[in-house]
């Protein structure tokens, strides 16, 4: 359904929001003065420090307003509103229902998989929060109620980040939170939903989302979703959140390809790949040598789910479930070493990480190594023991006052109804007449745009990078 601001001529635009640019002003260069100037309205500000905003128009041509934006002196770059989304590409549609029995989900290998058992027995990530970015969590579900904080739901502007579309993204960021919360069983997870009922969402927003987690006391955020196109609004904050000391997860992307992914491929960023029970890569899944950083797993996950069938469990495979489980082990680090630098993050869990070379001879150095839970935190005596070189903690950035969105004042997370478990459920120990569905990767959507002709302006004009 085409959004009402736009007109009726116009249809959706899969690669950028129609009418919307993004640009960073110069010092003391006044919104208004440049919205008066190319007859624009300032919609959101996005970090006031950084006086970054999202201008909206009346007008067709977003690119062609963004191209004479970089070329005024009083602005520093502009681009546009891109879009992007969750890896999977046919969303609920290729998950498994496993019923309301979370045996399948509690007891599953891919715990042991990623030798998970020896760390819980000593460090269950107390007082760690985890942000999961994503299409809302089921507030209800029995199996994540107690864990949730008061989060917010970027895209209807309300305090309810539920998981309560019917569309494509139906249950992913519930399934994620409860591969999570599985993974560091006393942290607290704050759904903040940034993605549509289809899982399509907007760099803006995401941009945005990361700025609200960070300030309102996340730890580590999970991003279970991606594009292709970089996005300097983006890139900003994440930098800001790693400046912090914020742990950022990102999904590799179900593309089976080698291009970075973005937020992925950023400098900071855990970028994470899948691969299946056997450590073999999964047949979707991004590889790299130089961006992509662990695999974990990502085929047949049971996980919490809400779906067609209610409240429950259910299997489902891509990168985003493989980002789950690395984001669940960095709040255990994190708890373990609250003041350890990003750098020394990383470089634990790549250098303990199992080399799956000899399972993936086609992608040798290009999975990043299987995630070891019990090893990055030197708890297993079976595992050779990380002395890492200390690495200087950088000097978090702060965190200005978020406009536009509502102070952090959300109501309490509703409380669980008794209404019978009726949806999606691990599919461990429930029996099963259809197959498991193969994940078909989900490619996100190319920007075409071109970049700016004149070479000065191409340093200031974040058009897109990758084209295919």
């Amino acid at each position: 359904q085409e959004d009402e601001t736009f007109t009726a001529t116009r249809v959706r635009n899969d690669t950028h929001e129609l009418s919307e640019v993004v640009v960073r002003l110069a010092t003391d260069v006044v919104s208004a003065t440049v919205a008066a100037r190319y007859d624009l309205t300032a919609a959101k500000t996005l970090l006031a420090s950084g006086n970054i905003y999202l201008f909206t128009t009346d007008e067709d041509e977003e690119e062609t307003i963004a191209r004479r934006l970089a070329a005024d002196p009083d602005i520093l770059w502009a681009e546009l509103n891109f879009t992007g989304g969750i890896p999977e590409r046919y969303g609920y549609k290729t998950w498994r229902w496993g019923g309301e029995d979370p045996e399948g989900y509690v007891n599953q290998n891919a715990f042991h998989q990623v030798n998970l058992e020896p760390a819980l027995a000593v460090i269950q990530g107390n007082d760690v929060v985890i942000a999961i970015l994503d299409t809302g969590v089921a507030l209800t579900h029995p199996a994540l109620v107690d864990r949730l904080l008061p989060g917010y739901d970027m895209v209807d502007d309300d305090t309810v980040p539920n998981d309560d579309g019917d569309g494509l993204g139906w249950g992913h960021g519930t399934h994620i939170a409860g591969i999570v919360a599985q993974m560091s069983p006393q942290s607290k997870l704050l759904p903040l939903r940034v993605l549509d009922t289809n899982g399509r969402g907007n760099t803006f927003t995401l941009a945005y989302a990361i700025e609200w987690a960070v300030a309102h006391g996340a730890d580590v955020i999970n991003l279970s979703l991606g594009a292709e196109t970089n996005s300097q609004v983006l890139r900003n904050a994440i930098d800001r959140a790693t400046a912090a000391g914020v742990i950022v997860v990102a999904a590799a992307g179900n593309l089976h390809t080698d291009v970075p992914q973005f937020p992925a491929s950023y400098p900071g960023v855990l970028s994470v790949t899948a691969v299946d029970g056997k450590n073999m890569k999964a047949d979707f899944a991004a590889f790299g040598r130089d961006w992509v950083d662990l695999a974990a797993p990502g085929v047949g996950i049971t996980s919490t789910i809400v779906g067609p069938h209610g409240i429950g469990y259910a299997s489902w495979s891509g990168t985003s479930m493989a980002t789950g489980f690395v984001s669940g082990a960095a709040a255990l680090l994190r708890q373990q070493r609250p003041t350890a630098s990003i750098a020394l993050i990383e470089r634990q869990f790549i250098q303990t990480a199992r080399n799956v070379d000899a399972q993936n001879p086609d992608y040798a150095g290009k999975l990043g190594g299987l995630l070891n839970v019990a090893a990055a935190l030197e708890l297993d005596p079976t595992e050779a023991q990380l002395t890492p070189t200390p690495t200087a903690t950088p000097t978090p950035t702060p965190i200005p006052t978020l406009t536009e969105l509502p102070a952090v004042t959300p109501s309490q997370t509703p409380a669980p109804t008794q209404t019978p478990l009726t949806q999606p459920t691990a599919t461990a120990t429930v029996s099963q007449t259809t197959p498991t569905p193969v994940v078909t990767p989900t490619p996100t959507v190319p920007i075409t745009t071109s970049l700016p002709d004149s070479p000065e302006l191409q340093h200031k004009l974040f058009l897109p990078l990758l084209q295919r």
